[in-house]
């Protein structure tokens, strides 16, 4: 941790800060983390913590839709697939 604080790190090569960048981050928000990053500024264990929250995040509204789904829901789609098909 001391050393990143004081040489920074390389966010192109951080995997939750490629995540980020590409998944969850605008363009100004994505520089931001990258500047502070690259500074030291973010430990990888503070970005990665910024990740598992915007997962958790996703992983829930997921599973809240997912609930939403009825046995007639399923039968449409697949009725519907089968249509589609001939």
């Amino acid at each position: 941790m001391e050393e990143h604080r004081k040489h920074g790190g390389d966010p192109e090569i951080d995997v939750a800060c490629i995540y980020l960048k590409k998944y969850y981050l605008n363009e100004q928000d994505s520089e931001k983390l990258f500047a502070d990053y690259r500074e030291g500024k973010l430990l990888s264990g503070e970005v990665k913590q910024m990740l598992k929250e915007k997962v958790i995040a996703d992983v829930g509204a997921f599973n809240k839709n997912f609930a939403k789904i009825t046995e007639i829901d399923i039968q449409r789609a697949l009725l519907r697939n089968k249509e589609n098909k001939n």
